[in-house]
C-alpha cells in the first residue's frame, strides 16, 4: 500500500484491514484526503515523509448520497450529518476491529472533477489533487489569521505542502475552498497565515476530544438504515467520543 511508508507496521496493518471493508461497499464516489492523501503526495515529490499515528482515515464526497448504507454492517456510525455544508463532517464511523475512525467530508465546488488515482492495493478510490489538498490546509490554518485554536499538525501540513507546490498553481483551487470573507488571491493568503504563525505560536493547540456520553449532536439524524451506535461503545474503542 502506498501511504503504508507513512505508518509503522502496525498502523498499516490496522489501515490495511479498514480499507479492505470499506472496499467491500460501493465508495466508488469516494477520495482520500487528508494526512495520509499528504504523506502519498510528498512521497511522490520526493520530499521527506513524515511517520504518523494512525488515528483516522479520511474521505470527501459530492454528496451524502454517496454514502452507502451498507456501512453500518462493518462499522459503528458516530456521527451522520446529511445537512452539513462542503468542508463538513457528513458521516463519521468506526471500525470496532481496527480502532480507526474514518470521517467523511462533502467536497467544496469542483473539487471532485480534479482527484487523481492512487496506485497500488487501494485502486478503487481516488485522491483529492494536491492543489485542493493545499488549499483545504491553508483553510485550516486560516484560523490563525481569525484568533482561533488550530491543531499544529494542520499548519504543519500546510507549509509542508508549499514546499511541493506553487502560490500560482492553487490559486484556482483556492477559489472552491476560500470563504467569502477570506482573501481572493492565493498568494495573499499564504502571507497572511505565516505573519499569523510568526505573531500567535499559542494559538497551536492540539484538540481535546469529549468523553462526555450523554453529550447530544444536534446535527445527527441517524436513521433504520444508518443507525447511531452507542456513545459508550466509542469511547470504550477511542478514548474520546
Amino acid at each position: 500500500m502506498i501511504f503504508g511508508v507513512a505508518l509503522s507496521e502496525i498502523d498499516k496493518a490496522r489501515a490495511e484491514r479498514t480499507i479492505r471493508k470499506l472496499a467491500g461497499h460501493d465508495i466508488s464516489r469516494w477520495a482520500l484526503t487528508g494526512g495520509l492523501a499528504t504523506e502519498i503526495y510528498i512521497v511522490r515529490c520526493g520530499g521527506p515523509f513524515e511517520l504518523r499515528p494512525l488515528h483516522d482515515i479520511d474521505f470527501i464526497v459530492p454528496s451524502f448520497d454517496c454514502i452507502p448504507k451498507s456501512l453500518s454492517k462493518d462499522f459503528l456510525l458516530r456521527h451522520v450529518h446529511p445537512g452539513d455544508p462542503p468542508g463538513k463532517t457528513l458521516l463519521q464511523c468506526v471500525d470496532e476491529e481496527t480502532g480507526v475512525r474514518v470521517d467523511v467530508f462533502r467536497a467544496y465546488g469542483s473539487v471532485m472533477n480534479r482527484v487523481h488515482p492512487i496506485d497500488g492495493k487501494f485502486e478503487t478510490v481516488p485522491m483529492i489533487s494536491m492543489e485542493d489538498l493545499t488549499a483545504r490546509a491553508a483553510t485550516l490554518s486560516w484560523n490563525l489569521c481569525e484568533g482561533q485554536p488550530v491543531a499544529p499538525k494542520y499548519v504543519r501540513d500546510f507549509f509542508r505542502l508549499m514546499e511541493l507546490s506553487t502560490t500560482e498553481a492553487v490559486e484556482s483551487a483556492w477559489q472552491d475552498h476560500r470563504q467569502a470573507h477570506r482573501p481572493e488571491s492565493f498568494e495573499t493568503a499564504v502571507a497572511e497565515i505565516r505573519r499569523a504563525l510568526e505573531a500567535h505560536r499559542e494559538l497551536l493547540v492540539s484538540p481535546v476530544y469529549s468523553t462526555d456520553t450523554k453529550a447530544l449532536c444536534e446535527r445527527c439524524v441517524g436513521s433504520e438504515a444508518l443507525p447511531l451506535a452507542e456513545a459508550n461503545r466509542i469511547l470504550a474503542i477511542l478514548g474520546y467520543c
